[in-house]
């Protein structure tokens, strides 16, 4: 009887001591478990906030990149200006030394090349007076060379005054490209039917009217010459 009351009061000790631990383990484990729960969260929100900082840097660096290319385009722009801007300042300090000069300067050479009615394109005549006209062109230093063109008094004046541009477009081309005289000597102006050097209306008089006049200004020794032409059309 005492034996069996000993094993129930050894039993019941070690069911209290057991309920006991799991207590106490339970009690101290949830606050452990709660901050190893809070430490994982805080990690991955750092990770989330590290790979946003990423996202951030690698766009910041795409726009840092763009910017430099920008920035590249930008200073050659400006250089490119800057050389126009050097060319420019020089062809005027050029123009003024011309202007203030400008009694120095002498035609040394005339020529009147014809067009064809409502045509721009130079003829084979036109283009052998032009070259007889810049034959020494190479051994020219100080000179300008001035460029007139008209037309006749059939069309609208707009129309005309367009269509003498062309004309002595036609002409600064040539010398350009044919015999290498630089542009910034040339000075071209269209005035259309104005200056009208023949009246009348006949096909003879229109014909005299169709016309760019060229003239070579020289300041460094040049004979003047006669005043030629192609020929009207």
């Amino acid at each position: 009887m005492k034996l069996k009351l000993f094993a129930t009061v050894v039993t019941a000790v070690l069911l209290t001591a057991g309920c006991a631990t799991k207590n106490w383990v339970r009690k101290n484990q949830e606050p452990v478990q709660a901050r190893v729960d809070e430490a994982t969260a805080e990690n991955a929100r750092q990770n989330e906030s590290l790979g946003k900082l990423n996202t951030d840097l690698d766009e910041t660096d795409r726009e840092l990149g763009a910017t430099k290319e920008r920035v590249g385009t930008a200073e050659t722009e400006i250089t490119k200006l800057g050389t126009r801007v050097d060319a420019t300042n020089r062809d005027l300090s050029e123009l003024r030394d011309r202007i203030a000069n400008l009694d120095d300067y002498n035609v040394a050479g005339e020529s009147v090349v014809y067009f064809g009615f409502n045509r721009d394109e130079l003829t084979d005549e036109g283009k052998a007076e032009l070259d007889k006209l810049v034959a020494e062109s190479d051994s020219w230093k100080k000179y300008f060379i001035s460029i007139e063109g008209y037309t006749d008094q059939i069309g609208p004046a707009e129309y005309n005054m367009q269509l003498s541009k062309r004309r002595a477009d036609a002409v600064v081309r040539y010398l350009v490209l044919e015999h290498n005289i630089p542009a910034h000597r040339i000075y071209t102006i269209g005035l259309g039917k104005n200056r009208l050097v023949e009246e009348a209306k006949d096909r003879d008089a229109r014909a005299k009217n169709r016309r760019v006049e060229v003239s070579v200004f020289r300041a460094d020794g040049g004979t003047p010459v006669a005043k030629s032409g192609s020929g009207s059309n």
